[in-house]
Order: structure tokens, then sequence, then C-alpha cells
């Protein structure tokens, strides 16, 4: 195992690389790299430290991995307390396809890295695909993506174990077609978790596609996504998209479409084979049209606790089978069609958010007299003292959750001693 230091502007590939002082220019896999580093075969437990502040241009990129770890050590392209800022910047300057490429390789980890400006690639007017990292595939297990950022361009994720957590992803609004902000494809027994998403055109998340392309297991949490860009032409706008997706946890996510430029929008949206999906604790605000929900042709799909705000209809369920119980439905012009099964704890109140503005993600907090709390149902094994909601605090507060993505805190049914 051994540890290398990459400095783009102060670095030189005819370095060491082992200390900040003797920082190479380029990391192995990227392009224009010689010397030592275009020498050096990556190895389980190695660690590349990239200059947090420095911006490797398109000569540099893409950073291509075709090396693995091991299960247990990694090989991890990372950023440090080196430099300044939070990120390395990798910047395609929309000549690269890619800012970061791996294909069938395994056990590798990018944290720190902010990739931007990927070149276009797809052919219109749909698969028109802006790929700021591509990481997977071919088979490949335990990917990590932790703490990331992309601006203009996209996540592609595929892997069998691993995650893609607390990542910025800025879509920029450049596509009209079919190009998710994360899309997670050919996967199983990962999570998404802890993500803030926004300027995203055909959807924020994705999990499958078509056929072959399925994802199982697939855990979709805590995410934010939020200031949706234009709407594609020729397809959907939605928050989450499930596709060929099976036995997948979709819970405690924020969806905020509010401020849609038009509507049509859906909050998630399932379709193609599938099903048996768990939704549960989720927030959904729309701008007056739209879905909350809309399923088609999956089967088995359970909802619980989720609240959808300002739809045109609640849940659109046009076609398969499931259960929709324990939430909140608020001024919808129809709270649902479809003949799924419709339980008797479902409420049409206002949730009453503590802001409905809706500026801040803190805004989507339940205010402390709200109709949501301990409404809701616990489920999954989820809710039990330990583990929380999307702002961290354990759920349940009291005997029962709350309905949506915030449990408030200290909102359990008192206890009185008396004579103490």
């Amino acid at each position: 195992m051994a540890t290398y230091y990459v400095d783009f502007v102060g670095g030189s590939d005819a370095n060491a690389g082992t200390s900040t002082g003797t920082a190479w220019k380029h990391s192995p896999g990227m392009a224009g790299a010689t010397g030592t580093p275009a020498g050096t075969t990556p190895a389980a437990g190695d660690i590349f430290y990239f200059k947090k502040g420095v911006t490797w241009p398109a000569t540099a990129l893409p950073l291509t991995i075709v090396w693995s770890g091991t299960s247990g050590n990694p090989i991890t392209w990372f950023v440090t307390d080196w430099g300044t800022g939070n990120h390395a910047i990798f910047d395609a300057q929309s000549t690269d396809l890619y800012a970061i490429l791996s294909y069938s390789y395994s056990y590798n980890t990018l944290n720190g890295i902010d990739a931007r400006n990927p070149a276009v690639q797809g052919t219109p007017p749909d698969d028109i695909y802006y790929y700021a990292i591509k990481f997977g595939g071919g088979g490949a297990l335990g990917l990590n993506i932790t703490n990331c950022k992309t601006l203009n361009g996209s996540i592609f994720f595929s892997s069998t174990g691993g995650s893609v957590k607390d990542c910025v992803v800025d879509f920029g609004n450049v596509s009209l077609g079919e190009a998710p902000a994360i899309e997670v494809m050919y996967s199983s027994n990962v999570v998404i978790s802890g993500n803030d998403i926004s300027n995203f055109t055909y959807c924020g998340i994705k999990t499958g596609g078509e056929g072959a392309e399925n994802s199982s297991n697939v855990t979709v949490e805590k995410n934010f996504i939020h200031s949706p860009g234009s709407i594609p032409t020729s397809t959907v706008q939605a928050g989450i998209i499930l596709r060929d997706s099976t036995t997948c946890t979709y819970r405690y996510n924020v969806i905020d479409l509010h401020p849609a430029s038009a509507g049509g929008q859906y909050g998630m949206v399932s379709w193609n084979s599938g099903g048996s999906n768990k939704i549960y604790n989720n927030t959904i605000v729309m701008n007056g049209t739209g879905d909350g929900f809309q399923t088609s042709a999956q089967s088995g799909n359970i909802f619980r606790n989720n609240i959808v705000y300002n739809p045109g209809v609640g849940y659109d369920l046009l076609s398969g089978t499931g259960d929709v119980d324990y939430g909140t439905v608020y001024s919808a012009t129809t709270e649902k069609t479809g003949t799924w099964t419709w339980g008797a704890n479902n409420l049409t109140s206002d949730p009453t958010f503590v802001d409905v503005t809706f500026d801040a993600v803190a805004d989507f907090q339940l205010q402390a007299a709200s109709p949501m709390i301990g409404a809701g149902v616990a489920y999954d094994s989820y809710h039990d003292g330990v583990n929380t909601d999307y702002w961290g605090t354990t759920t349940p507060q009291g005997a029962s959750p709350d309905i949506g993505a915030h449990e408030v805190a200290g909102a359990g049914p008192l206890t009185l001693i008396i004579g103490g």
C-alpha cells in the first residue's frame, strides 16, 4: 500500500510523488501522464491525493481507472487537507466525454473530486448524455463515490455493493434528452444517500433502465432533489424514476418541483418491469400540476408515510398492483386514480411546513403542531429509535413515526410525574 500526491500546478511527473513537496502533475490513468506516474501501477490499498483548489484541464483528462482494489483495500482517489477549498477540480472543458471513467474495474473509491463540463454524447432527441463521472459496469464490485461534485454533467453508477453519498450534483440544465442527474443501472445492494441534486431536466435519480439494465436492492434515501431545469420536449421530468427496479427502497427523500417551469412533472414515477419496492417517508412538493406518484406495470409496490403537497393528482395508479396508506395528499385536484389498495389511514390534511416559500431544505420541516406528527406507521423495521429522518433525528420520537421526511424532535407523548 502506498500514498501518492498529485498537483497539476506545482507538480512534475519526474518527481517521486510520495510527498506534497515531490508531487506529480498527473496521476496514473490521466491523459498526458509521463515519467513516474505513467510507469506506476496502482494496487489495492493505494491512495492518490489530489491537491484541493487545483484544476486539471481537459488535456489531463479523463482520469481513466483501469485497476481494481480488493474488498477492504480499495484504490482511493481522494483529497485531504492539502490545498484550499473542498475539492480538486477536473474540468473536461466540453472537450472530453468524461472527467472520470472506469468500466469493469472493482473496489475503487472517489472522494472530494469536482468533475465538470463533459462534452455531449449520444443520439438526439432522447439519448443525449453529459457524463461527468461514469463509474462501473461490466460486473464491477464495491465502488464508492463520496463528497464529490458535478457541474453541467451527471453521475453514471453501476456496481454490486457500494454507494454514491453526500455529493452535490448540479446538472446545469444541459440536456433535453433522457439524461438523469444520477443514473443507477445494472446495480444491486448499493446506497444512494445524502446527495443534493439540482438543475436536472429528465430526472434527479433513476434506478434501473430497460430489461437487463434492471437494478435491485438499491436504497435511495435522504436526498434533496430540487430546482428543476427545463422539461425535455420528448419525455418526462421527475424527481425519481423507478424503471425496471425490483425490491428497492426509497425513503426520507425531499423532492421539490414547485418552481418547475411548466406543468406535467412527476415527483416519483415507476414503469416497465420490476416491483415489490418500498416507498416511504418521502416529502414531495409540486406546483399545482403533475402527479406526486405515477405508477404503471410494476406490481407489489408499497407506499407508506409519504407527503404529496399541491399536485394535480396525488397518486396516479395507472396499472400494476400495490398498497398506499398512512400518507397525506394535500391541495390536489384529484387525490388518486386507479384501483390499488387505498388504506383507511390516508389523509388530505395540510402538513403545515415551516415555510411554504420553500427557499431552503429546512423549509420542508414540519411545524410543532403539524397533524403529520405521530400519524405514520412503523414500517420496514426502519422506525426503531435508532434510524433517522432526513435531518438526522431518530425515528420515532413518539409511539409512531411522523408522516414525511421530517421527524419532529421531542414530539412524543409527555409523561406527567406527580409528587416526585
